[in-house]
């Protein structure tokens, strides 16, 4: 594998040279690249009890190369960071803030809303939960990883409910409720991110006054039953793309509305080429009819 501060690529044909530096979002990708790997094989033992096989052999076969790239080579590195909202302090929130704590230099204000404690369960995927912090509300957890340079205010608080207080121009929503995306929507945020996990897939798109909103994305309610069976590097994944699209929003290289989602198999990532694609604004959205869009 190897890395330089946008891109990430691995092979099993050759021997690449490491081209990292001191900027880490390329190397977080390789390090998620090589998760779903590793993750692949121990799943390849289980072959034989497969129940569709033909499946079973393209999901789980080894990446010969791939290549994924956050950001243009000449995208700068953007560290003074607007003062942001995040909603969630789950599995996306938590590869967020990862992120962000370990940019250099790197400065924020975030208050993270969420009313749920951490359970055991969430240790396979959030990345900055330790076992100790376990039964402690997850904002308070999460808070207590503020630096000099990025605040962390902890607001213990269901976003979507009843008195949701006013959210800041930058908002970033990893919850899978999705009602509570469409609430952060309205709020009319002059920058909103949303990302989103389902099975071993990940959905990152941004939202700009005048485009397609988040609900023309998500425009139906899928109400949540049963535990969340979502492995660890494709909640990381999630955090991560949202990460690189706040920093290219705040270097004013954002992509173009061409490019406004990204869906990615985390278990194929071969496809990258071929993951982002521009969202319609969706006729009868309510959302869109409030903010003034044309579908």
């Amino acid at each position: 594998m190897t890395a330089d501060d946008w891109s990430a690529q691995i092979s099993g044909g050759e021997e690449l040279a490491w081209n990292g530096g001191e900027w880490p979002l390329g190397a977080f990708a390789a390090a998620a690249l090589i998760a779903g790997e590793v993750f692949k094989v121990s799943m390849r033992r289980l072959r034989d009890h497969a129940k569709n096989a033909p499946l079973f052999e393209d999901l789980y076969a080894p990446a010969r190369s791939a290549c994924v790239r956050l950001a243009p080579a000449e995208t700068p590195h953007a560290t003074s960071l607007d003062a942001i909202d995040l909603i969630s302090g789950g599995a996306i929130g938590n590869s967020f803030l990862y992120t962000l704590l370990r940019l250099p230099r790197c400065s924020a204000e975030i208050r993270v809303m969420d009313d749920d404690e951490s359970a055991l369960s969430n240790l396979n995927r959030n990345a900055l939960l330790r076992r100790s912090r376990i039964d402690i509300p997850k904002v308070e957890d999460l808070a207590s990883f503020a630096v000099d340079r990025i605040a962390i205010k902890p607001l213990v608080h269901r976003y979507g409910g009843e008195e949701d207080p006013d959210l800041a121009d930058t908002v970033i929503v990893g919850v899978d409720h999705i009602p509570s995306r469409w609430s952060a929507q309205r709020s009319r945020p002059t920058w909103l991110g949303v990302g989103a996990t389902e099975g071993f897939s990940v959905q990152v798109s941004h939202h700009r006054p005048g485009q397609a909103c988040a609900q023309c994305l998500h425009p139906e309610d899928a109400p949540i039953d049963g535990p969340i069976p979502t492995v660890a590097f494709v909640s990381f994944w999630a955090g991560l793309l949202l990460a690189a699209d706040l920093i290219r929003k705040t270097a004013g290289t954002l992509p173009s509305d061409n490019e406004q989602q990204v869906f990615l198999p985390a278990l194929r990532p071969e496809s990258w080429d071929y993951a982002h694609s521009p969202i319609n604004p969706r006729a009868g959205c309510p959302n869109c009819a409030e903010l003034g869009v044309v579908s």
